[in-house]
């Protein structure tokens, strides 16, 4: 009984040891949508309200974006934009917008507030220097990752010139038919600094 009892304790640990090393290797779940949030997801933005308020999201003040994808034939593009939702939520929202100017949201996701470059100040985005920031383009080794917003910022000693970081936190695929966001692992990936001279 007592070899039976190890025995299972070593497996046990063995497999406790084994979800560590997974765990490791996995994306970091995303934080549950508050309420306000969550029903932006399917939010439709009329070419009036696109108009009226600077292409804005109600109730959304941005600090960051991007077109990730622009079909010149269609006129439809795929894109992200980062910002705080009610004045305190800080999210990453993937929207499609149309020829007409209309626009829909098809997905959101929290931003860890503790990590993120921008804080509120009066109302308005503020830069935090030396958190981390989005980034459009990433990779795994030399292979670039299509549609891929990595949570990333500078290496040591390269906060001034444009680079690939390792110093990536969180990473988002954005599916191109849906839109949908799907957290990646952060292993072995690179998320690309911008800045105005190369390293």
């Amino acid at each position: 009984m007592k070899t039976t009892m190890k025995g299972l304790i070593a497996v046990l640990l063995l497999i406790a040891g084994g979800a560590v090393v997974l765990a490791g290797d996995a994306p970091i779940a995303d934080e549950p949508l508050p309420p306000e949030v969550k029903k932006l997801i399917g939010m439709k933005i009329p070419p009036k309200v696109v108009e009226k308020k600077g292409g804005s999201v109600p109730d959304f003040i941005g600090f960051e974006g991007m077109a990730l994808i622009v079909d010149f034939e269609s006129g439809i593009d795929l894109g992200y934009r980062a910002g705080f939702v009610g004045g305190k939520w800080p999210v990453l929202l993937v929207s499609r917008h149309f020829p007409d100017r209309s626009q829909v949201i098809l997905d959101v996701q929290m931003l860890p507030e503790n990590l993120i470059a921008w804080k509120l100040v009066n109302g308005k985005p503020s830069y935090l220097y030396g958190r981390y920031r989005l980034s459009p383009r990433c990779r795994a080794g030399d292979e670039d990752i299509p549609l891929v917003v990595g949570l990333m910022k500078q290496e040591e000693g390269k906060e001034t010139c444009a680079h690939y970081s390792g110093r990536v936190n969180r990473a988002w695929q954005i599916d191109r038919q849906n839109g949908h966001l799907t957290p990646l692992s952060t292993e072995d990936m690179q998320c690309y600094y911008i800045s105005m001279n190369d390293c």
